[in-house]
C-alpha cells in the first residue's frame, strides 16, 4: 500500500476511535468489573503456607493494575510478596484459561505482541513476562474469575484506546509526546530523556539522553518524524525497563547523534519507558505523528525543486563543507572545478554540468556523512582528475560531500535543475583547426598534420618525434561511419578512432619507406579533453557534409 495512503487511513482510524463512546461511561463499568475481580479472591490454605491476593486499581488510569500475592509460611510466618503490574488491555481475551494445579486451580492470561507485564518479588525486579497466573481455591471461583476477567479486557481495550486521546494537528501531537519521555530507572541508574521540539523545521524534533549506561554522557539525536518507519516500531522489555525501537524508512542513515566524540548518522533509535502501557501508547501516537509529519516534509521537499539560483547556492553549500578527513570547494559555472583537500594531497575535478545525467543522481546516506554521486550520460570519461596540477586520469562519475540532511536532500533535487539548465559549450571545427592543433607541438611523442586540398578527401600523417616511423594515411570522408567514431580515453593517452563504413580496408596507409597497404580506421592523438570531444564533433559534421562522388 502506498505510503500516503496508509498515513491517511491511520489518522482517520484513530479520530473513528477516539470519538466512539463515552469515557465516563467505561470508567465505571470497568471500576465495578475490577471490584467484582476482587470479590471473587479468598485466602488460599494449604499444609504449608496461606495466600492471599488483590488487584490494586490506578485511579487516574484504572486500565492500570497490580495484582499483589502474598504467600506466608506457617510454620515461621515469612512472608513472600508478588507483584505484577500490568495493563489490562494488553491482556488478550481469547487467552484466558483454566487450569489445575496440586492443591489449587490456576486462571491463565497471556499479554497480545510481547512481555509488558512486570513483575517483582520482594520489591525486587524480575523482569517481564507475558504470562499471568492467578490462583483460586476451586473451579468455581476460577470459573466466574474467567467469565469477570473475559469481560473486563475489552472494556480496558476501549478505556484505554479513549484515554489515549490523540490531538488532531502535527503541533499538538509533538507537545503531546513529549510527557512520555522522561527519566527512567534502569535498575543501577537512573537515565534522563527528552523529547523537544526542533526551532528549525516543524516535522523534526531532538531526543535526548544521558546517563544511559551509568555514566554521563549525554546524547542528542536530531531527525525528522517523517523519516520514522511506523512498521520498524518494536515494543518490549529491556531488562527492568520497556524500550521502543524505531528505524528509519529504508533503513537509511537519517538520524544525526551528537556526542562529545561528534557527530555521526545512524538509522535506528531506542527510547525507554518505566511502563509497556506507556512506550505503546507513544507507539500509538508516533503511527499517527509520523503520517502528519510526512505531508509537512513533502511540502518542503517539493520547495525544493524551484530556486533562483541552484548552481551558486549548491556552489555555496559544497564551499563551505568540512569533513573529518576532506573539506571541499566548488568554482566555475556551468564548466566547472570541484576541488578536494585532504590535508596536503590535494585533487581537483573538471567538468562540465551537461555532461552529466540527470537520471542517475545517487544519494548515499553514510555513518560520517553522506555523498552525492553523478554520473556522466552514457558513463563516458569526460571527467578529469588532477593532483597537484597534474591529470591523473579520466572517469566517468563525480562525488560530493555532505554533513547536513536537508542540505544534502535539497541539493539532489536541484542538481537536477542544473544539469538542465547547462548546454554543451564544445563546438564542431574544421580540418584546418585541427592541423593548427597539430603543427603546435608533438602529442604523446608523436607529430601529426592533416589536411584537405579537395573537401572530402584526407590526407593524415602521423609519425614519431625522432622520425624513425611515420604513416601518411588518405582517404574520403564519405567512406567513413560517423556512427563509429570512438574515443579511447586512458590516464595516458586521448584518441579518437574513425572506423570505415562496414569496417572496409579502402583506407590508404603509407609507411616512410613507401610501403602500402590498406586499413579500415585511423586513429588520432590529442593533447586534452575539451580537443578530443571537438574532433569527434568535427568528424561526425564533416562526414555528414559529404556525399559519395
Amino acid at each position: 500500500m502506498n505510503r500516503k495512503v496508509k498515513h491517511t487511513l491511520v489518522i482517520s482510524i484513530w479520530i473513528l476511535l477516539l470519538t466512539s463512546l463515552s469515557i465516563f461511561e467505561v470508567d465505571a463499568q470497568l471500576s465495578d468489573l475490577i471490584a467484582q475481580a476482587n470479590e471473587q479472591f479468598s485466602p488460599i490454605e494449604t499444609d504449608k503456607e496461606i495466600i492471599n491476593q488483590e488487584v490494586v486499581v490506578d485511579q487516574e488510569q484504572p486500565y492500570n493494575v497490580e495484582l499483589i500475592r502474598t504467600t506466608e509460611k506457617i510454620k515461621d510466618g515469612k512472608q513472600k510478596v508478588e507483584r505484577y503490574l500490568f495493563n489490562i488491555a494488553l491482556l488478550n481475551e481469547n487467552k484466558v484459561a483454566i487450569k489445575s494445579s496440586k492443591n489449587k486451580m490456576l486462571l491463565k492470561m497471556e499479554t497480545k505482541g510481547g512481555k509488558y507485564i512486570q513483575r517483582f518479588e520482594d520489591e525486587k525486579s524480575k523482569g517481564y513476562t507475558n504470562v499471568l497466573e492467578i490462583q483460586y481455591v476451586d473451579i468455581d471461583d476460577a470459573r466466574s474469575a474467567k467469565s469477570t476477567w473475559e469481560a473486563l479486557i475489552p472494556v480496558a481495550k476501549t478505556d484505554w484506546t479513549q484515554a489515549i486521546n490523540l490531538p488532531k494537528s502535527l503541533g499538538d501531537l509533538k507537545t503531546w509526546l513529549r510527557p512520555y519521555v522522561g527519566d527512567v530507572d534502569m535498575g543501577k541508574q537512573v537515565a534522563s530523556q527528552s523529547l523537544t521540539e526542533s526551532t528549525i523545521y516543524d516535522d523534526y524534533v531532538n531526543y535526548e539522553v544521558s546517563n544511559l549506561k551509568g555514566k554521563e554522557k549525554r546524547e542528542i539525536y536530531r531527525f525528522s518524524l517523517a523519516d520514522i518507519d511506523n512498521e520498524s516500531l518494536r515494543v518490549g522489555p529491556s531488562g527492568s525497563t520497556i524500550k521502543m525501537d524505531l528505524k528509519t524508512e529504508g533503513n537509511k542513515k537519517l538520524i544525526l547523534k551528537e556526542d562529545e566524540d561528534g557527530t555521526t548518522f545512524q538509522n535506528n533509535l531506542t527510547i525507554y519507558f518505566a511502563d509497556a502501557g506507556s512506550a505503546l501508547e507513544m507507539s500509538k501516537g508516533m503511527e499517527v505523528v509520523t503520517a502528519m509529519a510526512q505531508l509537512t516534509a513533502d511540502e518542503r521537499i517539493k520547495s525544493y525543486e524551484t530556486c533562483e539560483d541552484c548552481l551558486g547556492g549548491f556552489s555555496e553549500v559544497i564551499n563551505q563543507y568540512q569533513g573529518r578527513k576532506i573539506n571541499t570547494g566548488l568554482e566555475g559555472d556551468c564548466k566547472s572545478v570541484l576541488t578536494l583537500d585532504k590535508g596536503g594531497n590535494d585533487e581537483s575535478y573538471e567538468f562540465r554540468w551537461a555532461d552529466l545525467d540527470a537520471k542517475r543522481v545517487k544519494q548515499d546516506f553514510g555513518t560520517n556523512e553522506m555523498k552525492l554521486t553523478l554520473e556522466t550520460i552514457g558513463k563516458r570519461k569526460f571527467i578529469t582528475k588532477k593532483a597537484e596540477g597534474e591529470i591523473k586520469g579520466y572517469q566517468n562519475k563525480i562525488e560530493f560531500y555532505f554533513n547536513n540532511l536537508e542540505t544534502f536532500r535539497k541539493s539532489g533535487i536541484q542538481v537536477k535543475s542544473i544539469i538542465e539548465s547547462c548546454d554543451v559549450d564544445i563546438m564542431a571545427e574544421s580540418v584546418t583547426w585541427m592541423d593548427e592543433l597539430f603543427s603546435a607541438g608533438s602529442i604523446n611523442k608523436m607529430d601529426q598534420s592533416i589536411s584537405n586540398e579537395e573537401e572530402c578527401s584526407v590526407i593524415y600523417t602521423s609519425g614519431d618525434a625522432e622520425g624513425d616511423k611515420s604513416y601518411s594515411y588518405e582517404f574520403n570522408l564519405y567512406d567513413l561511419d560517423s556512427k563509429r567514431i570512438n574515443m579511447k580515453i586512458s590516464k595516458s593517452k586521448l584518441q579518437l578512432e574513425v572506423n570505415t563504413n562496414n569496417k572496409e580496408k579502402i583506407i590508404t596507409k603509407t609507411n616512410q619507406d613507401g610501403k602500402l597497404e590498406y586499413t579500415n580506421k585511423v586513429i588520432l592523438d590529442f593533447d586534452n579533453l575539451d580537443n578530443l570531444r571537438k574532433a569527434e564533433l568535427s568528424f561526425v559534421q564533416l562526414i555528414g557534409g559529404c556525399s559519395e562522388g
